[in-house]
């Protein structure tokens, strides 16, 4: 049997300190809040797996962060970041200071796009003789 634990009555509830948000190899957004104990983790967690993170500073990031989800992050160092709403995530974005919003799938693709030309280049290159 599972005993629940008593929560003291005068313990404030948890604030959004940070939001984690990206979008998954499908395109759909993620997000989620963490408060201020697990906020660190949630960092790494966010960078490990490739997304974004915006530190709760004002009231508007605040209220934007109470419409999502509390995040968890797991003993595997990764986070629970559920399906976020379309609009949120814009504005997420819009909140973070970038207008476009690459994913980490977009940002690997774009590298590798990058990673294919210069390969070319420099085959040409040598078929030319340049070194």
């Amino acid at each position: 049997m599972i005993k629940a634990q008593a929560v003291p009555a005068d313990t404030p509830a948890p604030e959004p300190a940070v939001v984690v948000f990206g979008r998954d190899e499908a395109g759909k957004p993620h997000a989620s809040w963490f408060d201020a104990e697990n906020a660190e983790l949630a960092g790494k967690a966010a960078e490990l797996m490739n997304m974004r993170v915006l530190r709760v500073e004002t009231e508007e990031q605040r209220d934007l962060a109470r419409q999502l989800a509390r995040g968890r992050v797991f003993a595997t160092g990764r986070a629970f970041t559920p399906f976020a709403r379309a609009n949120l995530y814009s504005k997420l974005v819009e909140l973070a200071g970038e207008e476009k919003g690459f994913t980490a799938v977009q940002a690997s693709a774009e590298a590798t796009a990058d990673l294919v030309r210069l390969q070319r280049t420099l085959f040409v290159w040598r078929a030319c003789g340049i070194r």
